[in-house]
């Protein structure tokens, strides 16, 4: 589903909730012409007519029925989702890590710490290696490592690293904060 397809389901949610287009452009700080123009789009996008519009009254059709119905379950998912990263909710479990001899002198002590601060329940399991791992291959769920450096380039100070941060792609964060492997 593309970005705009899901804003066009917050506005079209709106409307529905609200029951008129000029109600929802009010309360999504919109304008009337860009909350109407989004319906119409969707309703380009999914080749249904969602609404019956009159100037007195707007109607869901049988599809718009079925559509806020949807609409409103993918909202809710994005919303529980919001709600479970969200800074007031710790994590938990055990986090593997991958970085190079390079990082973990200078650079990650401080990082545990401030993150450790904000989420006590995680666990860290480190793997310091200038070696490059397959993430697929075991329980390393967050690879970190520097920029590619020329052998005639001058050395750098550590402050001007800059860093690459590749994460497992099946990682989740289940509702009561805690991470799980995939």
């Amino acid at each position: 589903m593309s970005h705009q397809t899901l804003r066009r389901l917050v506005y079209f949610a709106t409307i529905a909730d609200v029951g008129s287009i000029r109600g929802a452009a009010a309360q999504l700080g919109l304008s009337v012409p860009v909350v109407s123009e989004a319906l119409s789009q969707l309703e380009a996008e999914l080749d249904v007519s969602l609404a019956t519009r009159t100037t007195p009254r707007f109607e869901l059709t049988a599809a718009g029925l079925r559509t806020q119905a949807a609409a409103q379950k993918i909202l809710q998912t994005a919303y529980d989702l919001t709600d479970t990263l969200s800074d007031n909710q710790p994590l938990s479990g055990t986090l593997g890590i991958t970085l190079p001899v390079e990082l973990a002198g200078f650079w990650l002590p401080a990082k545990i710490r401030t993150f450790g601060k904000l989420h006590p329940d995680i666990q860290f399991d480190i793997d310091v290696t200038d070696t490059v791992l397959d993430l697929h291959a075991g329980p390393i769920e967050l690879a970190i490592r520097t920029d590619y450096i020329a052998a005639d380039a001058q050395a750098r100070m550590p402050a001007d690293l800059q860093l690459v941060v590749v994460t497992r792609q099946d990682i989740a964060v289940g509702p009561d904060g805690a991470v799980r492997c995939l």
